[in-house]
């Protein structure tokens, strides 16, 4: 092609999809759609319409995340990454997991730590596509691989990073991958030292039980769950107030655990409900309140918690902290019954809650 023809297409696409903003912006998702759409198939975009599409700033004002769009549909690698993200993340665009990958993918070709962390961050919360953690835990490796600690800015995602959430997929397993708790513990323990809260959390909750890779130690479960609770991590909060609560691994101490289960209530840990409906019941750092154990109880009781459907089918048969009511309590006891609780069906028996279904 020579220059003058060149020029000539130039010219025409100009004066087609640059005559203002609008028609610059609907071009572009045009554009976009036919490239997603096209997948692996599409032809190279020609230098003409790339120098175009880079140079449309100095033909009309466009907004800076349609220059970004029009750089990274030119191939331009960083531009890619931050569309990407801006998708991922909802910046200054709505969200949409599908081109979120679509352009993150693009980037990650080109070695990008954060575009490979980014997609690992998307197949472990299954973001627009089914849960996959092999594909997780390789992109997060190969964004370790790459440097993503010395990216700019880089903090994890939601304050998690990459070794963190390798760490949890071998913990929990699932979605593709076996348990391997001494895979868990070799990249949660550094994770941990580089204050990752989820980390510290799960690394706490293997010293704490003891049934991992880590003998029980109490000691270290509650120097691992205090680093992660002052980060606001809510497991690590609630256990933190059942440790004070019940002096395992520090002192009894029903301030502390009123502190504690309270910061992680507010985040609506059923667990901390619970354990604060104990405080209140006996009366331990509260000034006993059978109506707050009911309140607090009826809380996990509604979100599932057989035992706390059970605590509550007990204040229904004693009018503990609320009226007597067997119709009420057989309706709670019989929740926990569909659940499989060998206790619900005991209570059922011995309270004869079947006259009052």
């Amino acid at each position: 092609m020579d220059g003058k023809d060149f020029n000539k297409l130039t010219t025409e696409y100009t004066e087609k999809h640059l005559k203002d903003s609008e028609t610059f912006k609907n071009h572009l998702e045009d554009l976009e759609k036919t490239l997603i759409d096209a997948k692996n198939h599409h032809k190279p975009m020609p230098q003409w319409q790339k120098l175009a599409l880079m140079a449309a700033d100095m033909v009309i004002d466009i907004t800076e995340q349609d220059k970004i769009k029009s750089l990274a549909l030119s191939g331009n690698n960083a531009s890619e990454l931050t569309l990407g993200v801006s998708y991922l993340e909802g910046v200054h665009v709505s969200i949409n997991f599908k081109k979120a990958l679509f352009w993150l993918t693009r980037a990650s070709k080109n070695d990008l730590p954060m575009a490979h962390f980014c997609i690992g961050v998307i197949y472990y919360e299954g973001l627009g596509v089914g849960r996959d953690f092999n594909i997780s835990i390789n992109s997060f490796k190969k964004s370790i691989e790459l440097g993503i600690a010395n990216e700019p800015g880089y903090s994890g995602w939601n304050g998690i990073i990459a070794e963190a959430f390798i760490g949890d997929m071998y913990f929990f397993g699932g979605n593709g991958i076996l348990q391997d708790n001494n895979a868990a513990l070799t990249w949660l323990a550094p994770a941990a030292e580089l204050n990752d809260m989820k980390a510290q959390s799960l690394l706490a909750e293997m010293y704490f039980f003891g049934d991992r890779s880590l003998i029980k130690n109490l000691d270290e479960a509650f120097t691992w769950y205090l680093k992660a609770a002052e980060q606001g991590e809510t497991v690590a909060q609630t256990m933190l107030g059942y440790m004070y609560q019940y002096g395992q691994g520090t002192s009894l101490d029903y301030k502390e655990a009123l502190k504690w289960n309270s910061l992680a209530l507010d985040k609506n840990s059923i667990t901390a409900a619970k354990n604060l409906a104990v405080m209140y019941r006996n009366g331990h750092g509260v000034t006993k309140n059978e109506e707050m154990c009911f309140s607090l109880n009826l809380k996990a009781a509604k979100s599932g918690d057989v035992d706390a459907q059970l605590q509550v089918m007990g204040s229904y048969v004693h009018g503990n902290g609320v009226a007597i009511s067997k119709k009420d309590a057989a309706y709670w006891c019989n929740l926990a019954r569909e659940k499989g609780s060998p206790a619900a069906e005991a209570y059922w028996e011995s309270f004869e809650l079947s006259k009052y279904e």
